[in-house]
Formats: structure tokens, sequence, C-alpha cells
């Protein structure tokens, strides 16, 4: 259950989101969710809008066990913004988001082509005896030689 008081901020949060930043229909709803789904962890006679750091650490607790450290540090972000409105409003004096720390996330591992898809643009390249052709076989054969990845 969300409280009355919290309800009508998040809403003025939205309208002053939507209204500002121009952000997208599906981008408000996302906050909305994650500002309720905050409310509700907390206990019914504590509102969100007067949340501690303690309180909010707890809230990210709860979210992790359930869901990724991306999904969890989008969470954190609309807190963020959400306590950030609310001093800038007056309605706070301080933001209990400022010493959180985001989830830590896993670093991707590069992606690379696989050993035909190389093969075929050498093919590709070799098959072109114009000066074009021999500097982009040069230039494939650089990039593959020295294990430039994709990206780069």
């Amino acid at each position: 259950m969300i409280s009355p008081q919290d309800r009508q901020w998040i809403n003025l949060f939205l309208v002053a989101m939507r209204a500002e930043r121009g952000l997208a229909a599906n981008t408000i709803l996302a906050y909305e969710r994650d500002l309720i789904s905050a409310a509700t962890a907390l206990p019914k006679t504590q509102p969100l809008i007067t949340a501690t750091a303690s309180d909010l650490r707890h809230i990210l607790k709860i979210w992790a066990a359930d869901l990724t450290a991306k999904s969890v540090a989008r969470k954190l972000s609309a807190l963020r913004q959400f306590m950030s409105f609310l001093v800038g409003e007056g309605q706070r004096a301080d933001d209990p988001t400022q010493h959180l720390d985001a989830p830590k996330q896993q670093k991707s591992l590069p992606k690379s082509l696989e050993e035909a898809d190389i093969l075929q643009l050498l093919s590709c390249a070799q098959d072109d005896d114009s000066t074009d052709g021999v500097r982009l076989m040069a230039m494939l054969e650089l990039l593959y030689g020295a294990g430039f990845r994709v990206s780069e």
C-alpha cells in the first residue's frame, strides 16, 4: 500500500519529468513502477518521501534478491532522481541516496567474429584486384592478425 502523500509526490515527479525532460511514456511508466515498488517495500507507516539511507539500502537488498545488478541500478537511478526532486522542491532537506553505491555490474566479454565469417571477408576482398581491393585485404589481414575486436 502506498501512502497518499507518496502518491502525490510521485505524480508530481512524473509530471515534472515529462515536462522538463520530455521522457518517453515507457520511461515514465518504469519510473512509476520503480517508485511504487520502493514505497511498498517500506513498512506501511513509513512514507517513501521520508525514507532514510538505511531504509533505501534495505529496499536495494530486496531488489537485489530477485533482479540483476543492471535492473537494480536502473531502479536506484529512479530513486536518486526522485529524492533529488524532493530536495529541489523543498520537501526534503537531504538526499538519502547521495551515499548509496550502485551494484557492481559484470563486464561483458568483447564480441568477435567466427572463423567462417572472417574467411568469407578475406575471400571477398581477395577477389577484388583493384587498388581498393588490395587495400581492403591489407586492412582485414591487419585487423585479424592483430586480434582487433569487431567494435575497433
